[in-house]
């Protein structure tokens, strides 16, 4: 019976995790697109003004963001890698 109890625990705990996992994939996909949103407003302003592409703060922001996005992928990737290499 404790047995069992305690693999319902663990499963539900996983589900969570899973859960957990999930909500913050969303809230990033939620920040980027906002910040895509964000950029795209700007461009167009931008083209509106007639800017050129060396003058454009857009695309400046929109590298600076990408670069930021680069940053914590390898991050999480090595993160992962590290989890993993703990497993072995």
């Amino acid at each position: 019976m404790k047995a069992r109890v305690l693999k319902e625990l663990d499963n539900s705990k996983k589900l969570i995790d899973g859960f957990i996992l999930m909500l913050e994939r969303a809230k990033t996909a939620k920040q980027q697109a906002t910040q895509d949103s964000e950029l795209a407003r700007m461009k167009v302003e931008e083209m509106e003004k007639g800017a050129t592409d060396k003058e454009s703060v857009a695309w400046k922001k929109q590298l600076e963001v990408e670069k930021g996005r680069h940053v914590v992928a390898v991050a999480e990737l090595q993160a992962k890698k590290n989890e993993l290499e703990n497993m072995k």
